[in-house]
């Protein structure tokens, strides 16, 4: 994993995390984010600032509640902005403010430490759902009934891989998706048991070769 900086000298960063406002900052593909809530990950950040474009690299500063998102392109830093002026940006109901950075890159070396992502958490209309503590039988129409809360449910396939069962989720959009991934990941199917670890699949579609109990295209 590649180590990132922000560009300009570290004090300079200081004094800007510290200003609440920058009305005329110059558009940039890299945003400040600020009022996290305690123990903000990269993925949450991720998950936010996803539907709008890739994410590039991802700062957090825990102890200041702060962050810097470098999306790849100016364009679709300012799809973010554009909207979240509109509807305010929430994590763990929490709001959070956002505006363009004075800097335009994470730039590699330095103390100020940042996860290139490389696409890899990419949203994506398909969820790869691990499911642990499974202690009775799971059944498709379990799996729809806390699914569709968030979207329509376009495909199913469950299978068993290293002993542990796991789900392939495809929802219509990538919004469905994430907003499913979002509210479901780390809750229970059951009460107490069947937990639920849910990512991005990297599938761009899923095939459901027969329709039956393991499976369904609807």
């Amino acid at each position: 994993m590649k180590r990132y900086e922000m560009q300009g000298a570290s004090s300079d960063l200081e004094q800007q995390q510290q200003k609440r406002h920058r009305p005329n900052a110059a558009p940039s593909k890299c945003l400040h984010v600020r009022a996290l809530p305690l123990f903000c990950t990269e993925q949450e950040l991720i998950q936010l600032f996803s539907l709008f474009g890739r994410v590039h690299k991802v700062l957090v500063m825990s102890s200041k509640q702060q962050a810097f998102v470098q999306m790849d392109s100016i364009g679709a830093a300012t799809n973010a902005i554009n909207h979240f002026a509109i509807a305010p940006a929430i994590i763990r109901q929490k709001t959070v403010y956002i505006q363009y950075s004075n800097h335009q890159e994470l730039t590699q070396g330095g103390n100020n430490t940042a996860l290139a992502l490389d696409g890899k958490f990419q949203a994506n209309s398909i969820l790869m759902v691990s499911i642990e503590n499974v202690q009775t039988s799971i059944t498709l129409d379990n799996l729809v009934t806390v699914f569709k809360p968030f979207g329509s449910i376009m495909k199913i396939v469950t299978f068993i891989k290293g002993g542990q069962y796991k789900v392939l989720v495809q929802m219509r959009n990538v919004e469905s998706a994430t907003a499913a991934k979002a509210n479901l990941e780390g809750k229970c199917l059951f009460q107490g048991q069947c937990l639920l670890r849910i990512s991005f699949s990297k599938l761009s579609n899923l095939t459901v070769t027969n329709c039956g109990p393991k499976s369904w295209d609807f």
